[in-house]
Parts: structure tokens; C-alpha cells; sequence
């Protein structure tokens, strides 16, 4: 006898074999049926094609009908051209340039020869010390003890603290920076033109508008209402500073703060960079005309009334005029903060971080 189970699947399996049975009746396989025959028309977007290429051919001329009316091609081709103008176009020549003096031909240095391959043994010198206020050298015939090693000014700053005097801070930003009277430029606008602007000796004749649209009228009104607000909105999207006048390289590296002078009259920007320079541009180049003619030796400036120093060896992580336009200033990563005084014209440090080094003992009083 066989269990329910068995007589279970026995029945499921004759009921498969007759069902098998009969799908090979209804079929005949000599039918003369291509299962490999091409199909013979194809349909896209509610039309008959002969061919496939011919229906690929409707979808490609489709699409692009699609992108011609939604505008892309047009915008894409608007990119490409404004691209291509400024790559024509070389970088801003406004501002500072590299000095001419420099000779074009690279001096050729003598050919380094190894001491190992010569025979000469190694004199055994290294760093025995390294600290942020200089380092000291061990072994060998020149090796010195902690209190014979050259110090370096703490912290790779410009100096060891000491008041720089504007030309003394140009000539810290090196000479591939200094041009032909770049001192005296220098000289001429931190010390009469900028005490100009401070004391408000500018006309209305002098002043200059750098944007075509002015947002002044939106901001005088005591109480603002959403229509002021939109009206202000708008004239700020108008702003625009494709003109190349309102460019200028400033700083040599990659700039870290930015600071305006706080007169109404006229656009002094001044930015700090990555290497302790700081840049002054004078915008509207008020006064640089009056002062050339009024020096025999000085002509105007080969670098747009742009002025650079080097108060610092870090980073210049901010700046800041005080509210007379007196004072510049400007805290770096070397650990010092100066300021430019207009008066005495120089930068001088207010305060500086050391550490516990016994050269440094005259410096407690900071």
C-alpha cells in the first residue's frame, strides 16, 4: 500500500504527464515557424518603421528637437564662447608685476659632485636641537653648543620685533616685487596721500563710483517695508564687476583677509596673504597724478597704486582699520600683531607670544 503522500505525488505526476502530453498535441513543430526571422516593422512614438535604423534615426532627430526648444544648445554654446574669450585673454595686468631686473638668463651653478664617490668622509655634522626659536648643531669639527647656535627670529617672524619703516617693509617682500621707485611710491602715498585722505582733504570732484548702480537709497530710509526690500534686492543683482578697472593683484599668494579704509570718499582695499604681505590698493589712484607731477624722479606707478609690504613671515589672518583710518591692523600666524601708524609710519609690533627660552627674557613685559 502506498501513503497519502505517495498517492499524492503519483497523482501530481500523471497530471503533469497528461498535461505535457497535450501541449504536444496542440503543437506541431513542423509548423515551419522561424523563431530567428528579423522583425519586420518597429514602432516609436505612435509610427511604423520598415527598419530599425530608420525608427534609431526618428529617436535621434526627436531629441534633438527636444534640446533646441528647451535652449540648452544655445546656453551650452554661450559657455563655450565666453570660456574661450577668456582664455584669449590673459590674467589681469592691473596691480603688481614682477620686477624687470631679474636677469632672463638663468645662471648656470657648478656641477654637484658627491663626496662618497670622491673618497672625502662626511664631516658629521647634524641637528642635535630644533625648537621654534632656532636650532643648534652637533657633531663634527663645526659643532656648537645650544648657546653658540645662530637663532633665528622666533617663529620665522620678519624681525626680532623691532618698528619697520615702510620702505623697510617693501623691501621685506623681496626684489622680484620692487620695481624702479616702488619705495618711493610707497613712501609717497602711506605717507602724504594717505594723511590726505584721513583728513578729509577730497572734493566731490574726487569721488568715484565703482559700480554703475548705486544701493545708497535703500539703505537710508528709517523704516523698511517688503517693497523697499525687493527694490533693494534688485539693485544689488545689478552690481557687477566685469569691469576689468575693478580688478587688480594685490597680494603675491592666495589672500587670507581682507580690510576697506573707512573713508567716505575713497576706495582703499588692502588684503593679507598666506606669506605675512599685506597689499594696499589705493583704487581710485587719488592723488598719484598731483604727486608725479610734483616729483621730478617719480612717475606713475607701474603697478596701478598697488603697494606691497611684509610686516610678517605667516599667514595674515586678519585685518582691521580703527575708526579714524589711523591705524592698520593686522594679526598673523607668526604669533604677532602689528599696526601701521599713519602718523609715525611705521609698523610696529603691540604684541607678540614667545616661549620660555632664556633669550627671550627682555620680552616678559608682553
Amino acid at each position: 500500500m502506498r501513503t497519502r503522500r505517495e498517492r499524492n505525488t503519483g497523482i501530481d505526476a500523471e497530471e503533469g504527464n497528461h498535461a505535457q502530453q497535450n501541449v504536444l498535441d496542440h503543437v506541431d513543430l513542423g509548423a515551419g515557424v522561424d523563431y530567428g526571422a528579423p522583425q519586420k516593422s518597429f514602432t516609436f512614438d505612435g509610427k511604423t518603421y520598415a527598419s530599425y535604423q530608420e525608427m534609431v534615426e526618428a529617436k535621434r532627430k526627436r531629441n534633438q528637437n527636444i534640446l533646441v526648444s528647451s535652449g540648452l544648445l544655445d546656453a551650452k554654446a554661450a559657455i563655450e564662447t565666453t570660456a574661450l574669450d577668456q582664455k584669449r585673454l590673459a590674467a589681469t595686468g592691473r596691480g603688481l608685476k614682477r620686477s624687470e631686473r631679474q636677469s632672463s638668463k638663468t645662471e648656470l651653478l657648478p656641477r654637484r659632485k658627491s663626496s662618497r664617490i670622491a673618497g672625502v668622509s662626511a664631516p658629521g655634522i647634524y641637528v642635535d636641537h630644533e625648537s621654534s626659536s632656532g636650532i643648534s648643531i652637533g657633531g663634527g669639527i663645526n659643532a656648537v653648543d645650544d648657546k653658540g647656535a645662530e637663532v633665528r627670529n622666533f617663529n620665522n617672524r620678519v624681525n626680532d620685533g623691532s618698528d619697520l619703516t615702510v620702505a623697510e617693509a617693501v623691501e621685506m617682500a623681496g626684489s622680484k616685487w620692487i620695481r624702479e621707485n616702488t619705495v618711493k611710491h610707497a613712501e609717497t602715498f602711506m605717507g602724504t596721500i594717505l594723511q590726505d585722505i584721513i583728513e578729509g582733504g577730497v572734493t566731490d570732484s574726487d569721488k568715484t563710483q565703482c559700480s554703475p548702480v548705486s544701493v545708497a537709497g535703500g539703505l537710508e530710509a528709517s523704516t523698511s517695508t517688503n517693497r523697499d526690500l525687493e527694490e533693494l534686492k534688485s539693485k544689488l543683482r545689478e552690481i557687477s564687476l566685469d569691469d576689468d578697472t575693478c580688478v587688480a593683484k594685490v597680494t603675491p599668494e592666495r589672500i587670507y583677509s581682507v580690510a576697506c579704509h573707512p573713508s567716505p570718499h575713497q576706495i582703499i582695499a588692502c588684503a593679507g596673504d598666506k606669506s605675512g604681505h599685506i597689499g594696499i590698493w589705493n583704487f581710485d589712484q587719488y592723488g598719484s597724478d598731483s604727486a608725479a607731477e610734483s616729483n621730478d624722479d617719480m612717475t606713475k606707478s607701474s603697478s596701478d597704486d598697488v603697494h606691497l609690504f611684509k610686516p610678517h613671515g605667516g599667514a595674515v589672518s586678519s585685518l582691521k582699520w580703527n575708526s579714524s583710518g589711523t591705524n592698520l591692523l593686522s594679526c598673523s600666524y607668526d604669533g604677532s600683531v602689528r599696526a601701521f601708524d599713519a602718523n609715525k609710519q611705521v609698523f610696529q609690533e603691540i604684541f607678540a607670544t614667545y616661549d620660555d627660552n632664556d633669550i627671550y627674557k627682555e620680552k616678559n613685559w608682553i
